[in-house]
Parts: structure tokens; sequence; C-alpha cells
């Protein structure tokens, strides 16, 4: 139905997809559901903004000058912000959409990623999850839930995109301070010698 296809569009939990069906209403059950899920998006999505806005109003007009170059801002649409009456606002307003954008590519990707997890049975999500080397303790807490493939996808989708963050900030560093990092982390030192003598 179109209904169940919206949900799947907006990675709805196939297991709560599934309970609305079951119902003795599921219409109403998954209208209900789907509400509920894009409210509930919504509200995080303005609770970001809100977060970013409150950073960026703190800064001042070098600072988010900075930030904007940093984050890899236009050199166009930058210029036009320095250059207009109101810089220091004009910036927060280039940041805030690039923000925005940012997060809205994020959405994008995390919804591709969940729909891939979810098209995945059990063994493959498990196979997925050691492969990640995920602990014990949270595979156990995962599949001892009232919804274990839900909670595993979760888990795995997590994870998999504090990976990604983590990959665009190390990205972003200069190799010295990438190779402080991996000193830091215990990264051996013929594993870092492999790395910097690689292609």
């Amino acid at each position: 139905t179109a209904l169940r296809q919206r949900a799947v569009a907006e990675n709805v939990e196939s297991d709560r997809l599934d309970e609305a069906f079951d119902s003795d209403a599921p219409k109403q059950a998954l209208v209900e559901l789907l509400l509920g899920h894009i409210l509930e998006s919504e509200s995080k999505r303005m609770h970001r903004i809100q977060e970013i806005q409150s950073r960026l109003d703190q800064m001042k007009t070098t600072e988010l000058r900075k930030t904007a170059i940093a984050e890899g801002v236009d050199s166009i649409i930058l210029d036009g912000a320095l250059d207009s009456d109101t810089p220091r606002f004009a910036l927060i307003e280039v940041l805030l959409q690039h923000h925005l954008q940012a997060g809205e590519q994020s959405i994008h990707e995390e919804r591709a990623l969940r729909s891939e997890l979810q098209r995945l049975k059990m063994a493959e999500l498990r196979k997925r999850a050691a492969a990640l080397s995920l602990g014990y303790g949270q595979l156990d807490e995962a599949m001892d839930s009232d919804t274990p493939k839900a909670a595993l996808i979760e888990l795995l989708l997590q994870h998999l995109l504090d990976q990604k963050v983590l990959r665009s900030e190390l990205q972003e560093l200069r190799i010295t301070e990438v190779r402080k990092r991996a000193v830091a982390e215990g990264v051996g030192s013929e594993m870092l010698d492999e790395a910097l003598d690689s292609d």
C-alpha cells in the first residue's frame, strides 16, 4: 500500500511496521506510527538547528570566517557574506545553511544504510556485527531485547555512522596530527610506518 511504501521510505523499523499490520486496525496503527515517526524526526531536526544557531551566535566574525573556511564553504559565497552590510549575521546564515545541507546528506545516507540493513536476515546481521568486532555485551543486549532484529540494526547503524564521522574527522587533520592521534591510540610503530609508506 501507499502507506507502507511511505513508511519504508521514511525508514520506519520493520518490527514496528509488522506490529502495526498485525494490530486490530492496521491502517490506523500505520498512520499513527508514520505520523509519530515523522514528528520525531522533525523535532530532532529543529533541535539540531537550534544547537547550531546557539553555537554560531557565540562566535565573533573572525571565528565564523575561520569556521567557514575549515568547513569548506564555497569561497564566492564566503566573500559575498563578508562584503555584505552585516557580515557577522551573513556568515551565521551561510554556516547554518551549510550545516543543514550536510545534515540532509547525512540523513539520506543514514536512510540508505538503514534500508540496506533492514533487508538482511538475522544471520547476516550477526555476521556483519562480528565483522565489525562489536562487543559481546552490546550484542547480547540487542539479542535479548523484545525486538532483537530492530535492536541489532540500531546497534550496527550507530557503529557504522560513528565510523563515518571519525573517518571524516581524521581526513581533515594534517598528517602529523593523524600520526599523533595514532600514537595516542596505541597504534604500533611498524603499522604506522607501513601506512605512511603506502601510496
